[in-house]
This record gives C-alpha cells, structure tokens and sequence, in this order.
C-alpha cells in the first residue's frame, strides 16, 4: 500500500522483471475503487491479449514505445519500464495504491521491482513539457533490454 497517495497516480513508471513461472494475469499495482468494473488503473500482465492492459481510457507504453502489440509472455525474463497513463482517474475511480497485488483478488505477482515514479497529473506543453517528453526523459535514464 502506497502511504501518502489516497487516490492513486494518472501517470505511472515502474522498472520490472517477471520472473518464476510465467502465469498470465498477474498484478503489479492497482489503485482500482471497484475491481468488477475494471476501473482505471492496474498494471497486470493481462489475459492473453495485451501486456498490461489494465487500463480502459488510458494507454501503456514498454521501454517507452506505446504496447499496441506485445503480448505478456513476450516480457518474461526481461527487464523493461512500464509506463502507464491514465488522465481519467480520480477519487471517484480510485482508491490507495497497493503495489504487488489487490485486497480481494488473488493474482500476487512474482517479479525483481527495480522501482516506481509516480504523478498525479500528465505534463502538457503548458507545463513545458509534453507526456512523451517525459517519457522519453525516464527511459533514457536506464539501459534495458531490447523487446
């Protein structure tokens, strides 16, 4: 659980490696109010379709690219950014972050977490600065893997 974010994030880095058995639908953060509804946003390996597709309204990007086509055992083994960005999130959608699972939904995941930005808000260019800037600035801060 994430102390001091009671509503979660809309815009959100993590460094990870999926490791062990690979199993399918695997959670590595959720800050979902109403899991049935599939509120926006969780980052789980998915179903079979695409790789951390958790996130209705929002997009997901792997090693900063936007995931219009990798599929979750494509990512086992390797260590890659997720970036996951959703501007439709509030406090009537959201709820205290947890990180490596959810109360009441069994899909614990098994992963190296290398470590996690998150914000409240996406950047704009009146901020100075565009979403894929920044993106483009955490990405090139680490060396991964090639997808």
């Amino acid at each position: 659980m994430v102390e001091n974010l009671s509503s979660g994030v809309k815009m959100l880095f993590m460094t990870v490696n999926p490791i062990g058995d690979f199993n399918v639908s695997k959670i590595y953060y959720s800050q979902r109010k109403d899991i049935i509804k599939q509120e926006p946003f969780t980052v789980f390996t998915g179903d079979g379709g695409l790789a951390y597709a958790g996130n209705p309204g929002g997009v997901t990007y792997i090693n900063g690219v936007l995931n219009e086509s990798i599929k979750p055992d494509k990512l086992f083994g390797i260590e890659h950014i997720i970036t996951t960005v959703n501007d439709n999130t509030n406090s009537e959608t959201s709820r205290t972050p947890y990180f490596f699972g959810e109360i009441g939904n069994p899909y614990f995941s098994k992963l190296a977490f290398y470590n996690s930005i998150g914000f409240d808000s996406i950047p704009t260019e009146e901020d100075g600065f565009t979403e894929q800037e920044l993106i483009d600035y955490v990405i090139e801060r680490y060396e991964l893997n090639k997808i």
